[in-house]
């Protein structure tokens, strides 16, 4: 049932045209005890699951649930599930976001995701170490307020101790929607001020990162202030 590509790598693929060795469980129990393997191997590093196949969120919550306890899983990838089981995956993940202190990356493609903003200032507001979130869904439009939450999370100017203690780690925010045309584009831009906080956040030495938030934002501090931010 699990195949390993590489031996630091998980690939849990449940596709039905897939090879006999990669079709999903079929029962329960095979559910779990697949999903308590990932969570006690902790060697694991990246971790892809395909999604469509499974009809039942509960057989993906019984997966996720030994999921969630592999604290050292760095980079996660979706990839085509329903829109509702998705909704599940992400309630039963969240003691991962929370206490995972070492997740990279989390890239979602072809689940049907409405609300990837939210997803990621969710996934912020517990304190992860995520650099790189990738969707390739669509947003609907009430999404789209969760931009101005995730642009205070990466530089909250109310204080300077406020910037100082924003995130300072996530750099890369990359939601596409296909066109007509069959390109990808990005969904909608983003603030002057969110792209800056970005491109800041590569540098890795973030110390730097922020005190070049406080420069740019905070006048008592010998910046350029709140001018900047509304430009």
């Amino acid at each position: 049932i699990v195949i390993g590509p590489r031996v630091e790598t998980l690939s849990y693929v449940l596709k039905k045209k897939a090879k006999p060795e990669k079709y999903p469980p079929t029962s329960k129990d095979e559910w779990v005890r697949v999903g308590e393997y990932i969570g006690a191997h902790k060697h694991i590093e990246d971790l892809e699951l395909y999604l469509l196949d499974s009809e039942d969120a509960i057989d993906i919550e019984n997966l996720l649930k030994g999921v969630a306890n592999n604290r050292s899983i760095k980079n996660i990838k979706f990839t085509e599930a329903y829109p509702a089981m998705f909704e599940s995956v992400i309630a039963v993940l969240s003691p991962f976001f929370k206490h995972n202190t070492n997740l990279r990356e989390f890239d979602v493609n072809c689940c049907h995701l409405s609300k990837p903003f939210k997803l990621v200032a969710m996934i912020l507001q517990e304190g992860s170490t995520l650099e790189k979130f990738c969707s390739f869904d669509d947003p609907e439009t009430s999404d789209l307020d969760w931009i101005k939450e995730i642009d205070r999370i990466l530089c909250d100017t109310s204080s300077i101790d406020a910037t100082r203690q924003s995130n300072h780690i996530l750099y890369q925010l990359s939601v596409y929607k296909d066109t007509e045309d069959g390109y990808s584009q990005r969904c909608v831009p983003f603030p002057a001020k969110l792209e800056k906080s970005l491109e800041l956040n590569k540098n890795t030495n973030k110390a730097e990162v922020a005190e070049e938030k406080v420069q740019l934002y905070h006048e008592s501090a010998g910046g350029k202030g709140k001018k900047r931010e509304r430009e």
